[in-house]
């Protein structure tokens, strides 16, 4: 049997399990605190709370405390020095903690899905934080809306308006935590209508299928080719999840052409296009493509988020759907509790309100198309018979080759000498397209290029 006490080391707090059996105390009690320190939960430099106040917190003499002090101090476990109270040795008896392998990072990364995080704004995302605490009713902060701050909800209506032509109410707009969360809270609802099948990008980014199958759908591939998403593949599919302004990852824009039939499709058949805004904020091209949404606001959900702009960390999505769709995804929200932070989605409020988020985007956008150009120059000095496939857009690009390439492997030794690349062929459920990488330029300055292009053409020598 155990006796269990909190001891306050300095502002660390430790339970010691001081046995009970008929041993002295002292010894008991010296024993409870050299296991504390052996299991690192006392850590090195500790300091000890005074012998007469354990001694009150442990209803024993003072003589108890001490005497089991110096039989650790005799140890070398604890040391005791006048002015600094006795603290728990750097060295001696205690364990040392576990060692956790070191990550080593690439020392260039190509790999997508992240932005600059250098660029992340910290001083205005500080800012609105600041003015989100000092600013935001008591209340606020008790609770907090299924579908999102009504402020924030407010502001991305109108900022979704004039940046992206979406119609929408606040209302009509749902805040998730991203646009997988925003995929998977429809797939949910599909399924509780009694859906089976929703149509995926082929290839596609791989979190939303699994998102779709979570909820209990199966998933149809459709291939993609030059102008997008090959509409004349969908059948009676209950949605389609399909990215339009810039195709993750082949980078292509769904045509005019499609855009119609896609629409036309979702009206015969009673289907939901879920429109993933992939990237759209970054067009380097000056040949803007507008959401798709606005063309039938009463089949078309349409999907973003932060996460390319800002960071992966700031887990803020918007899901805009017509208003018996946004109140079902908004009952499912109620149920199951997985909303995003109010502090964040009211810091983002104000960024979007400030224009801090506007200057941010025009920032990182002149960052990126040098940073893109510059790949495009590299590839084809150093990478010769490679093809750039995808607009000029976004945050990443395709390199592909005309012979067949054992990807993984070619990027497993790339990343053995310090460049991290990703296989075009991780994102295909067809496996018979043409070999080649999937590289983001978001995480690799102007001048540093070259030398990652090197990198992978010396690797692809190898193979």
């Amino acid at each position: 049997m155990t006796r269990d006490v909190r001891l306050s080391a300095g502002p660390t707090e430790v339970f010691l399990r001081i046995a009970r059996d008929r041993r002295p105390l002292h010894l008991r009690l010296a024993e409870a605190i050299r296991g504390a320190i052996t299991e690192s939960r006392l850590p090195a430099g500790a300091r000890l709370p005074a012998t007469r106040t354990l001694a009150a917190d442990l209803a024993c003499s003072r003589w108890v405390v001490t005497e089991a002090y110096q039989v650790l101090l005799a140890e070398g476990v604890l040391t005791a020095t006048v002015g600094s109270g006795t603290r728990v040795a750097a060295t001696g008896n205690a364990a040392a903690p576990p060692r956790t392998p070191v990550r080593t990072e690439p020392r260039f990364d190509l790999r997508p899905g992240v932005p600059e995080l250098t660029a992340f704004p910290r001083a205005a995302w500080l800012t609105a934080m600041g003015e989100a605490l000092s600013g935001t009713p008591r209340g606020t902060l008790r609770s907090s809306d299924p579908a999102g701050s009504p402020q924030l909800r407010h502001l991305l209506a109108g900022y979704l308006a004039r940046t992206r032509g979406v119609r929408v109410g606040p209302a009509e707009l749902v805040v998730t935590s991203g646009v997988t969360h925003a995929v998977s809270l429809l797939s949910h609802v599909l399924a509780n209508n009694g859906a089976k099948t929703v149509a995926i990008e082929d290839p596609g980014w791989p979190r939303l299928p699994a998102a779709v199958t979570e909820a209990g759908l199966a998933t149809h591939p459709v291939p993609v080719d030059e102008n997008g998403l090959r509409v004349r593949k969908l059948g009676d599919e209950a949605a389609v999840i399909v990215s339009p302004a810039h195709q993750f990852p082949q980078g292509v824009v769904l045509s005019r052409r499609r855009r119609d039939d896609i629409v036309a499709w979702a009206r015969k058949t009673g289907a939901l296009v879920i429109e993933d805004d992939y990237d759209a904020q970054y067009r380097f091209d000056n040949k803007p493509v507008g959401a798709l949404q606005p063309e039938d606001p009463g089949r078309v959900c349409y999907v973003g988020s932060v996460s390319k702009t800002l960071s992966p960390a700031i887990r803020i999505g918007w899901l805009v759907a017509p208003a018996t769709i946004a109140a079902a995804v908004t009952d499912r929200l109620l149920r199951d509790g997985s909303r995003p932070s109010t502090l964040e989605q009211l810091a983002f409020a104000r960024l979007v309100e400030s224009g801090a988020y506007d200057r941010h985007l025009r920032r990182t956008w002149t960052t990126y198309r040098r940073r893109r150009d510059t790949l495009v120059a590299e590839i084809a000095r150093q990478l010769p018979g490679a093809t750039v496939r995808g607009v000029a857009a976004g945050l990443h690009l395709v390199v592909e080759f005309a012979r067949q390439l054992d990807e993984y492997a070619i990027a497993a030794r790339a990343l053995s000498r310090g460049l991290a690349v990703t296989p075009l062929v991780r994102y295909r459920r067809d496996t018979d397209g043409r070999s080649g990488f999937v590289l983001s330029y978001a995480n690799v300055t102007e001048r540093s290029m070259a030398e990652a292009v090197s990198l992978l053409a010396s690797t692809l020598r190898t193979d």
